[in-house]
Order: C-alpha cells, then sequence, then structure tokens
C-alpha cells in the first residue's frame, strides 16, 4: 500500500535502568524505539510503552520486511501482555506498517516508508546495538 506521503524511520536505542523491590538489585537492559517522522510512536498521549529488548530486535530480523513484528511492550515487561505489534507488508519499493493499538481496528495507523530507507534504519540500528559498550552495575549483567 503506497500513500501520498512517505513515512521517515529511525530506531533510538536507550539504555534502560529498572530497580526492583530492592534498591540494592539493578537490571539493565536496551530498548530499541521506532521513530516515525520525529515521534516516538509507542510514547503517545494515552499510554506508554517500553521498546523492545535490543536482542529481541536483532532476533526479529526475519520479520522486519514481512509478517508481524513486535515493537513495543507493556511497561510491565512481560511479552505477551499488551505488545504493540506491527503488520508489515513488503511491496516493491515501499515497506508499510500497519498498528493496531490496543488490538482495536478502530486505532488503526498506516506508515509507508522508501524501502532503501528503511532497510538503512534497520542496518543502522543493528550496527549500533552490536557497537554499543554493555552497561554494568554492582558487577551484575557482565
Amino acid at each position: 500500500m503506497v500513500t501520498n506521503k512517505l513515512n521517515k524511520i529511525s530506531f533510538k536505542i536507550i539504555p534502560v535502568l529498572r530497580l526492583k523491590d530492592k534498591p540494592e538489585i539493578k537490571i539493565v537492559w536496551e530498548q530499541v524505539r521506532p521513530i516515525i517522522d520525529d515521534i516516538d510512536i509507542l510514547d503517545t498521549d494515552n499510554d506508554f510503552h517500553w521498546g523492545i529488548e535490543s536482542y529481541v530486535f536483532l532476533n526479529q530480523k526475519e520479520k522486519h520486511y514481512k509478517g508481524k513484528m513486535i515493537i513495543g511492550i507493556c511497561t510491565c515487561c512481560i511479552e505477551g501482555h499488551d505488545d504493540i505489534v506491527v503488520d508489515i507488508d513488503n511491496s516493491g519499493n515501499y515497506v508499510s506498517w500497519k498498528i493496531y493499538y490496543d488490538n482495536d481496528p478502530k486505532s488503526q495507523f498506516i506508515f509507508t516508508f522508501d524501502k532503501n530507507e528503511y532497510t538503512n534504519a534497520i542496518e543502522d540500528a543493528k550496527v549500533r546495538i552490536t557497537q554499543k559498550e554493555k552497561f554494568v552495575f554492582n558487577g551484575e549483567n557482565k
């Protein structure tokens, strides 16, 4: 599906420090957040979702161009609970994302990207993830 306006996509990779019930236990992970037309689509007026973990982004590589792919998880951090999933269509020179928030067909959004720019954004995110320094807190997560 091609619309009159092509969207721009990039990905932010952000380290996250979560404190559990005990402040001395710290868990570090990196989230990948899609940015479309300079807007963080996981941070809407009504809702906030974490980006997916960087290793999940890397492991979904076969889904980056076709099928369903998770792009956001609930702030409870349990994958499968209130995920944001995109249905990806790859046709010709374009890649389209169809997003439903809260599985509501009325809340459907469609974004269409130039295939070369989309591929460059995916590859750039992969490089930044694999080259990023690992964060170490309290000797954990080595």
